[in-house]
């Protein structure tokens, strides 16, 4: 199961905001900060309310993050996916929503609003579209402005239902712009393939440099792409940057030893590997069976990129243990400090009863790292069906120069032992880097109940579904933004939120513990 196939439970709590009679329900579960870590002191969070849009259920606000500085005034934005949004009679067109930076932090920001019913932006708003499932910044045109790639996996071509397309929206001083906006599909002149049924082009995005020159490229996952009649074994497109931003010249189009089921490309990250300081491609298979005949292990295929616009796949790496879903989720950054990326995988179905892992693989040593809850001296506890790793995001949230790693848990249960448990609320735990690698010294747990935090935990709220990182105030360090699309506003199920929590030195905002009900004033 890829991270997108959650259903959205309703939540069975009705939940006021401004913090007005909540109850902290749960677990008290963040460990006190060691310095330079994350802390709740001037923490914020985001609703569609605060961003030109209206709470509704299912909207699923945050299930999709991305990080940027689309308007080009030194301060990161964040563009946020409502996949789930409603836009006029079209059930789940989806709509991305974008709050810009200000000198005064996201709190007061402006903002904009894209949907496919925006007079300007090409297509339609079509029912199931899911504009925004999918998000991630770039820059593709070689300006000062970032850009933003949007997955619409289930955007429908003449009887092709669910496709799939990617817009990309270019950056300006006002911000990103329908001006100039493309839609990429397998029917576009140029690209390789063609648009058929269920094919999800867009499910996931990534953005990199592949070819050394000075535009971003991007990076298109197709998981249900049936390979030589081999159904949902899967593909990797990739488009280049240029002057004029994406083009379809000399893409590629990457496809694994196919079998059924494989769902090649369902994530994807970008890392630098082969020494040569231009980045390569690492996907996510997650249905890929093992060697042995284990079915579904998944594995993480590493590809180099050459000059002239060309990858090869060298290695990879998985598990022989069946149903773990190695791929499922997946970055890379340098968690040991040692300039060569290392590869995070989530394998949220390993384990007993999808308990979930997280694999790290370290190419300089050739080792795979496991790392659980049930890993000595981790917080929290490994249990049935947690479906650990299921987002994964790296930032250096201590300041002490190795890359950390924020864990997404949204299917965790908070008080199991308590009469009325709270289900899939979900939380996120965040392990430092070392020399060693990732290490459960001073690691944190984070949600919706922790201290400070104080919005209180519901049923259903998916808290960690997506993650980005990024200085989201300006002082040098980074910060955790953490999608809740599945939280409950205002008796609205699954309408969604965004957290952001950031490291305990880093307050340029001047916000401190107990503002945060000021950030929930405008929804009511």
């Amino acid at each position: 199961m890829l991270t997108s196939d959650f259903a959205i439970k309703p939540a069975v709590r009705y939940r006021p905001i401004l913090g007005l009679g909540s109850v902290l329900l749960g677990l008290c579960l963040a460990a006190s900060p060691a310095a330079g870590q994350l802390a709740a002191d001037g923490n914020l969070r985001l609703f569609q309310n605060d961003l030109g849009g209206a709470a509704e259920a299912g909207d699923g606000f945050g299930g999709a993050l991305a990080v940027g500085d689309f308007d080009g005034d030194g301060r990161l934005d964040v563009a946020i996916g409502a996949p789930g949004e409603q836009v006029g009679s079209a059930v789940e067109a989806g709509t991305v929503f974008v709050r810009y930076g200000s000198a005064d932090g996201l709190g007061s920001g402006d903002s904009a609003v894209f949907d496919q019913g925006l007079s300007g932006l090409l297509d339609d708003a079509e029912t199931g579209d899911r504009f925004g499932e999918a998000l991630a910044a770039g820059n593709f045109n070689g300006d000062v402005y970032t850009d933003l790639a949007i997955g619409v996996p289930g955007e429908t071509f003449g009887a092709a239902d669910g496709a799939g397309a990617v817009h990309v929206l270019y950056g300006g001083a006002g911000g990103l712009s329908t001006n100039g906006d493309q839609v990429w599909q397998q029917n576009s002149t140029g690209i390789e393939d063609l648009a058929e049924r269920d094919d999800g082009f867009g499910s996931a995005l990534a953005v990199g440099n592949f070819d050394d020159d000075a535009y971003d490229d991007l990076v298109i996952g197709v998981p249900g792409e049936d390979v030589v009649f081999t159904l949902d074994a899967g593909a990797v497109a990739v488009l280049f940057g240029s002057a004029g931003g994406i083009a379809a010249v000399d893409d590629v189009l990457l496809t694994n030893d196919p079998q059924v089921g494989d769902r090649f490309g369902a994530a994807l990250a970008v890392g630098e590997r082969s020494g040569d300081g231009v980045d390569d491609l690492m996907v996510g298979v997650p249905g890929d069976d093992s060697t042995s005949g284990s079915i579904d292990t998944g594995i993480v295929r590493i590809a180099f990129s050459f000059p002239g616009r060309s990858f090869a796949f060298v290695s990879g790496f998985g598990t022989s243990e069946a149903d773990s879903a190695v791929g499922a989720a997946l970055t890379a950054c340098d968690v040991d400090a040692d300039d060569v990326s290392d590869i995070l995988a989530g394998a949220p179905d390993r384990g007993d009863e999808d308990t979930g892992a997280l694999l790290v693989f370290d190419e300089q040593s050739g080792g795979i790292q496991n790392l659980n809850q049930s890993t000595p001296g981790a917080l929290e506890t490994a249990e049935p069906f947690d479906r650990f790793a299921l987002a994964v995001a790296c930032g250096d949230f201590n300041g002490d120069g190795f890359d950390d790693a924020a864990v997404g848990v949204p299917l965790e249960n908070l008080d199991d032992d308590a009469p009325d448990p709270l289900l899939d609320t979900g939380i996120v735990q965040v392990f430092a880097g070392s020399a060693d690698g990732l290490t459960t010294v001073d690691d944190q747990v984070w949600s919706l109940s922790s201290p400070g935090i104080g919005f209180g935990s519901a049923d259903g709220d998916r808290f960690g579904a997506a993650l980005a990182v990024g200085d989201m105030d300006g002082d040098g360090g980074d910060d955790l933004v953490i999608g809740v699309p599945g939280a409950n506003i205002s008796g609205q199920a699954g309408a969604g939120l965004v957290q952001v929590i950031f490291r305990s030195t880093d307050f340029a905002d001047g916000f401190e513990s107990g503002d945060t009900a000021a950030w929930s004033a405008t929804v009511m």
